[in-house]
């Protein structure tokens, strides 16, 4: 089993604010999907290594994104560097087939 890292994404203030509940707040790209303030990065980590991962082929022992239910929210987290960390954040599925949450997580 991996222990993978969660990375917040140091000097962006994309996914923070100050509520304690997920959400979205609106962009020019779309919704942008915010965490609760109290999600520390330690906690962040348990649902990382805890999630289920999503691998783009069978033969890669690195997944493309896992996913996690906290609070009745899915959360998805994407590769930031291969084979190391991701980065998560409340899923989003208003865009298109590729976005479906995997049937294993419903």
């Amino acid at each position: 089993m991996h222990s993978w890292q969660y990375d917040p994404g140091e000097g962006k203030k994309k996914h923070a604010w100050n509520r304690d509940e997920a959400g979205f707040e609106p962009s020019s790209k779309g919704p942008v999907g915010k965490c609760p303030c109290s999600i520390t990065r330690e906690f962040a980590e348990t649902l990382l290594n805890n999630g289920l991962p999503m691998f783009a082929d069978d033969d890669l022992d690195v997944p493309e994104r896992i996913y996690n239910v906290y609070q009745g929210v899915v959360y998805e987290a994407r590769r930031t560097e291969y084979g190391k960390s991701f980065h998560g954040f409340p899923w989003r599925g208003d865009k298109g087939i590729s976005r479906r949450i995997p049937v294993r997580i419903i």
